[in-house]
């Protein structure tokens, strides 16, 4: 390993931002060529970055590769933004791990700027050890790529599989979007909460792109916050005993009921919601956390009301929950779930809500708001108390 990182800066990047109400953003590619950005280090280069300003949103995506034969790491890249002044309105700052010899790996940046700053200039410098040897590869692969186009984002969606028997936690997978030439056009990224063993779930990424892609590809990162796991009860603790899913437009709501099959108060479950569309592309995610249930509990869970894009026409939706650990403490604040049943006990809407706390000994009013996928009355409600910790 080096004693010390290399260090360089790239040019300026500059685009035209969108200021008219109503518009799409739209952006040019850097002023140095891909070949132009090798100038100053041989060994990893930044290539294709563009950066989309729309309104607040602040879109910068960029590629690095590694031109060396042997692996880098611990590479840091900063992103600072400038406005027509040169003044710093804002920063950001990113690690890979690992980098291997000839490598690439897609950069997509997402930075909410302050009402009324411009970006006029995006700047990106990185650093990192040469020598290094490990391995940068994941058990992901992607399929079913599918672009939205929604008011106030470009929306991308895929499904992602892994082929391994481990399940991996705070996956961040970036997006980068190309056009028929193959140039960098837009993109984002997103975090996944988990991912079970040889299973697949999908993604939805908001970001920006400068005109409609034609090609996608996506870069999963594992972090310090990622975790690589082969306990099976956090996928037997707790159970789906049923779900309920409607939509109506662009509207989806509903939801499920989950076990605790356990003599353990849990804590800190999560769950991710799949929405697929017929052709097996995803129409959109949804996910959360179940943050109490008791020993043997069965409790409602709703991702309350989920936004889809026009257009969009879900005909199968996929449930997945992952345990969270057992608790003995003294937790406060309550929480309550909704769920709505039609005639037939089918699950036909949801919603939740945190109510004031309740008085010891005593009772507490509280409405609570539920999307529904009919307009009379449903012919039961349940409603799940529970409690958070957060």
């Amino acid at each position: 390993m080096s004693a010390a990182p290399t260090t360089e800066k790239s040019g300026s990047i500059r685009t035209i931002p969108t200021t008219e109400p109503g518009q799409e953003p739209t952006s040019l590619p850097a002023i140095s060529s891909s070949s132009d950005s090798m100038i100053d280090d041989s060994v990893v280069v930044m290539k294709e970055p563009i950066y989309i300003q729309d309104e607040r949103n602040l879109i910068t995506v960029f590629l690095f590769e590694n031109l060396d034969t042997s692996g880098v790491e611990d590479l840091e890249y900063i992103i600072t933004v400038t406005d027509a002044a040169g003044i710093t309105i804002n920063t950001e700052t990113g690690y890979i791990d690992f980098l291997a010899a000839g490598e690439q790996t897609g950069v997509a940046s997402q930075m909410f700027l302050d009402e009324g700053m411009v970006a006029e200039n995006v700047d990106i410098e990185w650093t990192y050890y040469m020598d290094a040897s490990g391995s940068s590869d994941v058990p992901f692969s992607f399929e079913n790529s599918r672009y939205y186009f929604d008011p106030y984002w470009d929306r991308f969606t895929t499904v992602i599989t892994n082929n391994s028997g481990s399940a991996f936690t705070n996956v961040r997978v970036d997006m980068l979007a190309f056009d028929a030439a193959g140039l960098v056009v837009g993109g984002g990224y997103t975090m996944l909460n988990f991912i079970p063993g040889n299973s697949k779930v999908g993604l939805s990424i908001n970001g920006f792109v400068s005109e409609d892609p034609v090609t996608y590809e996506f870069f999963p990162k594992l972090n310090i916050l990622s975790n690589e796991t082969n306990d099976a009860n956090l996928f037997t603790d707790l159970s789906i005993l049923k779900t309920g899913f409607y939509y109506d437009e662009t509207t989806l709501g509903g939801g499920f009921l989950v076990q605790n099959n356990t003599n353990n108060l849990i804590k800190g479950s999560e769950y991710n919601l799949t929405i697929y569309e017929d052709d097996g592309t995803v129409a959109q995610v949804a996910s959360g956390i179940i943050s109490l249930i008791w020993p043997g509990q069965i409790i409602g869970v709703s991702p309350g009301s989920v936004t889809l894009s026009e257009g969009a026409n879900p005909t199968d939706f996929e449930v997945n929950v992952m345990s969270g650990n057992p608790v003995n403490q003294e937790i406060n604040n309550p929480y309550v779930t909704v769920l709505l049943y039609d005639a037939a006990d089918e699950i036909i809407g949801g919603g939740f809500t945190y109510p004031d706390p309740v008085p010891a000994n005593g009772t507490l009013n509280y409405d609570v708001y539920v999307t529904t996928a009919t307009s009379g009355p449903p012919d039961r409600i349940e409603a799940f108390a529970s409690l958070t910790s957060y």
